[in-house]
């Protein structure tokens, strides 16, 4: 039983860890647009990981850093996904990967938990019309595909105009 507090303990530390640097981020949302986005997705999976004691799988697979603005803008989008995960999914797994992709740069984040019709949100719930908000603000696509019983799957589009690659926009 004490190997097992321990455990746990080191989980809800590191998750106090990276919801303490999101904070930061907020704080100074410069450091959010000098670091490479696929760490910044580290970081939200981390936290939600100390939150919740499941583990994310994550898949890196393109280094980028956004324009500025684009990178700001998709990172609390994506800080959103996570958050709505964790509030309303009871996921067991999830997933959040980085690619680049003919065009652009895909993010995709998901999960198996309990999946949503969307058209049985409450009113007032603001996060997914928020999401689509971001997305349109930095020409981004986004699609949610959900279904009840069976996880959501958010993905996020960017063209390659909005991406500075290696100091090249």
């Amino acid at each position: 039983r004490a190997v097992q507090s321990v455990q746990d303990l080191s989980t809800l530390l590191r998750g106090a860890v990276a919801d303490l640097r999101s904070v930061l981020g907020e704080l100074q949302p410069s450091l959010i647009k000098k670091t490479d986005f696929g760490d910044l997705l580290g970081t939200l999976a981390a936290g939600y990981t100390g939150r919740t004691s499941t583990t994310v799988a994550v898949k890196i697979g393109a280094k980028v850093t956004f324009a500025p603005k684009t990178q700001e803008t998709l990172y609390r989008l994506c800080r959103e996904a996570v958050t709505n995960i964790a509030k309303h999914a009871d996921a067991t797994q999830v997933w959040i990967e980085l690619a680049r992709k003919s065009g652009g740069i895909e993010i995709i984040i998901r999960d198996n938990g309990r999946g949503m019709d969307r058209d049985m949100i409450p009113t007032g719930r603001f996060g997914l019309s928020m999401m689509e908000q971001q997305a349109a603000w930095v020409g981004a696509e986004l699609r949610i595909v959900s279904q009840i019983g069976h996880g959501t799957k958010v993905t996020v589009f960017v063209p390659g105009e909005s991406i500075l690659v290696g100091g090249i926009l």
